[in-house]
């Protein structure tokens, strides 16, 4: 009966860990979607003057030869291979 108890606790701790794992990941999208949302309307102007000076400049990654700049977490991507 012991080994039972043990068994049964155990898997509801990952089960548990697993669940509060995904409800906090569900918290940092929503985050993120209100960040993006609260940021949009400035897109073009941070596109314009911060990402388009930043994508300038390559050597900020020396050991890597190239420049990524991600927004968000969307699919706003700026890639550049040298």
């Amino acid at each position: 009966m012991n080994i039972i108890n043990f068994i049964y606790f155990f898997i509801m701790k990952k089960e548990k860990k697993r669940k509060q794992k995904k409800n906090n990941n569900i918290i940092i999208k929503k985050i993120k979607l209100l960040i993006f949302t609260i940021l949009f309307p400035f897109y073009e102007y941070i596109y314009k003057n911060v990402l388009l000076e930043l994508y300038k400049f390559p050597y900020i990654y020396p050991k890597r030869n190239r420049c990524h700049i991600i927004i968000i977490n969307t699919n706003i991507k700026i890639r550049e291979n040298n």
